[in-house]
């Protein structure tokens, strides 16, 4: 997609319960994304709704996490599907200190620091996956 080369695409599922799939990235500026997708005539997502925030639903990008996402504050992201089972699908990070966070999901958007599942490591710092 164009201008997500320097982004990091966190998660590309159902975040806003309509059954079609959205994208939540972090924004060049450090903030996490949610563009929301359109359904597609034969079913599942128009890609080129997820390909522009004017293409989208609404056609604009919300905040789906407001600060702290920096590169430098969370080297690593990633969406997963839903981890807690309350249906919506869930972000676990490393932040720089090492530490890994588990974020629960939310429909509209993150709030808080997420919880603490593994305290600060430097063997953290340089892993390229979780999981």
């Amino acid at each position: 997609m164009p201008g997500l080369s320097r982004r990091a695409s966190s998660q590309a599922y159902d975040v806003s319960g309509d059954a079609v799939a959205d994208l939540v990235y972090r924004s060049e500026s450090g903030k996490l994304m949610l563009r929301k997708g359109k359904p597609a005539t034969g079913g599942g997502v128009d890609l080129v709704s997820l390909a522009a925030a004017a293409n989208s639903l609404g056609g604009a990008d919300t905040t789906y996490g407001a600060a702290n996402w920096t590169v430098a504050s969370v080297p690593f992201v990633m969406g997963t599907p839903d981890a807690d089972n309350d249906s919506v699908p869930d972000i676990w990070a490393v932040r720089s200190d090492g530490s890994v966070r588990f974020h629960p999901g939310s429909r509209t958007a993150l709030s808080g620091d997420g919880g603490e599942m593994v305290g600060p490591n430097s063997h953290w710092r340089s892993r390229i996956a979780i999981g």
